[in-house]
């Protein structure tokens, strides 16, 4: 696993955790959280709406903190942002090493991701509002460095948007971090179905009959050690991207989070 590093950062004069804290409203300075469960942040406001969220003033939606230049790098890379949304991955979904939730607003999605320290124990449907610095990982996106506010929880879910695995493939920056979802697909390459556990990851790859696209399974999740699905299928995840050399533009693939988001096709 590649080590990552991460430069300390300042917020209202203080000096902020390096692996992510969480706040209060309003607070002088942060507070570190260690783990615990979802009190480690502290609620703030109502419940988020569907696919988003009333962001308030200073807070950037994602579609913005994401943006790239023509190379596919951020345009904010380095920068402190704080943005707003409903986690559609909730902690130590896909890794117990490491904290990667998703968060999405009601203009695209983003990965928040600390090393190690778990400092909240984000619950689907939790609305969120984070600042950290905005970071790159193998052309994905990412807020690095967060600092919590728990402004809500039992948010519905953003809805999925439709997509191809040829559009994905084609055009996936548009999708990076976003809730979608795949109508109608077969397994046509890859690795096999881990139907044993298995130690790494599963990369396969399906197609709808638009062209092919990669689909990726998590070997911390659910579907590590379950019976392959009837095919076609339909399937719902976040898009998640490795691609480790300039220009970053390809190697997005879909990553469903639960056993129920994959169902028979059709239904």
């Amino acid at each position: 696993m590649i080590a990552r590093t991460w430069i300390p950062w300042v917020l209202g004069g203080c000096l902020l955790c390096l692996l992510g804290c969480t706040t209060q409203q309003g607070a002088s300075s942060p507070t570190a959280s260690g783990t615990g469960g979802a009190g480690a942040a502290t609620s703030q406001g109502g419940a988020a709406a569907s696919g988003g969220v009333d962001a308030g003033p200073g807070v950037l939606p994602i579609i913005e903190a994401k943006a790239g230049d023509e190379q596919g790098v951020p345009l904010r890379l380095g920068q402190t942002v704080t943005i707003r949304g409903v986690v559609t991955v909730p902690t130590g979904l896909f890794s117990i090493e490491n904290h990667e939730i998703y968060v999405q607003d009601a203009t695209g999605g983003i990965s928040v991701y600390e090393v190690a320290q778990q400092s909240i124990q984000a619950a689907l449907g939790d609305d969120l509002e984070v600042t950290g610095t905005v970071g790159q990982y193998e052309g994905k996106t990412e807020i690095d460095a967060p600092l919590f506010v728990l402004r809500g929880t039992g948010a519905p879910a953003p809805t999925p948007e439709a997509v191809t695995p040829a559009q994905l493939c084609a055009d996936g920056e548009q999708f990076e971090g976003n809730l979608v979802a795949y109508r109608g697909v077969t397994i046509v390459g890859g690795e096999p179905w881990p139907t044993v556990d298995q130690a790494g990851n599963t990369n396969l790859t399906v197609d709808d009959g638009s062209g092919p696209c990669a689909l990726r399974l998590d070997h911390q999740s659910e579907f590590n050690g379950t019976p392959e699905p009837p095919q076609p299928f339909d399937v719902v995840g976040v898009v998640k991207q490795y691609d480790p050399t300039s220009p970053y533009f390809s190697g997005h693939e879909l990553q469903p989070r639960f056993l129920s988001d994959v169902t028979p096709s059709g239904r």
